[in-house]
C-alpha cells in the first residue's frame, strides 16, 4: 500500500536527504500516513449498511479504556504527518553526568528536592550533591570529567555545556564545604578558560590535570 517514492530522475529521495536522522524522520512520517489511510479505510467499511448490522457496540468500560490510548495515538500519527518533531522528556536530555561510585550517606537536592542516590543516577545543571560523614561520591560529567567529592561537602552543578563534535561549552562548580577531587575531562583540555570552580570567597581556573579543593569552616586550599 505504501512504497518508497523515487524522484523523476530515478535518485533515491532518501539519498538527497541531509543525514540518518532526516531518513529516520522521513519513514516514521510515511508510516503514520499508511496508519491514518488504514484508519480512514476502516471507518468507512464500518459505515456502510453491512456493517451497523454486524457490528457488535463495546461496552462502556472498554470504550473509557480504548477512547484515550486511540486518541492519544492519532495526536501523535497527525504530528508525524505533517512533518512536525516529536517532543522528548526535555528533562531527560540535559543530564549532565552519572554517579559511577557512592560510600554512605549520599543526596542530591534538586529543585529544593531531596532525591535518592545510587550508582548510575544521572546527575543534572543545577543540582546540589550533599555528602555525610565517612562518605563521598564520584561523578562523571559528559566529557569524561571526574569529580570526587568528600566527606561532609556539598557540591553545587551550576552549570555545564558541552558539544562532543567542537568541545565547546562550559562548566561551573561550586564546592561550599568539604573537598572536591577534580580530574579535568575534554572540556577543560580544550578551552581551559570555560571551566570554573569556586569557593565562598574565591573563584578558580583549571588548575591542572589532578587537583584538589578543599573549603574549612573559614579556610580553604587547594593543590
Amino acid at each position: 500500500m505504501c512504497q518508497q517514492t523515487r524522484a523523476s530522475s530515478g535518485t533515491p529521495l532518501a539519498s538527497r536527504e541531509p543525514g540518518p536522522f532526516w531518513r529516520f524522520w522521513r519513514t516514521l512520517r510515511a508510516l503514520a500516513l499508511c496508519a491514518l489511510a488504514h484508519g480512514a479505510g476502516r471507518a468507512e467499511s464500518l459505515s456502510s449498511p453491512g456493517a451497523r448490522e454486524t457490528r457488535r457496540e463495546p461496552s462502556r468500560s472498554f470504550r473509557q479504556t480504548v477512547s484515550p490510548v486511540r486518541s492519544q495515538a492519532i495526536q501523535y500519527a497527525l504530528l508525524l504527518a505533517c512533518g512536525c518533531p516529536p517532543i522528548f522528556d526535555a528533562h531527560a536530555a540535559d543530564a549532565i553526568g552519572i554517579v559511577k561510585t557512592i560510600k554512605g550517606a549520599v543526596h542530591i537536592e534538586r529543585a529544593s528536592q531531596p532525591v535518592g542516590v545510587a550508582v548510575g543516577s544521572e546527575v543534572f545543571a543545577s543540582d546540589r550533591v550533599l555528602t555525610g560523614p565517612a562518605s563521598s561520591v564520584g561523578i562523571t560529567l559528559r566529557d569524561n570529567t571526574l569529580l570526587t567529592e568528600g566527606a561532609n561537602s556539598v557540591l553545587d552543578l551550576n552549570k555545564f555545556a558541552f558539544n562532543t563534535t567542537t568541545y565547546d561549552g562550559a562548566l561551573d562548580v561550586s564546592i561550599k564545604r568539604g573537598s572536591l577531587a577534580v580530574v579535568d575531562g575534554k572540556l577543560a583540555k580544550a578551552n581551559p578558560e570555560a571551566v570554573r570552580y569556586s569557593t565562598p570567597t574565591t573563584t578558580l581556573g583549571v588548575r591542572g590535570t589532578e587537583f584538589i579543593i578543599e573549603v574549612g569552616g573559614s579556610a580553604e586550599t587547594d593543590h
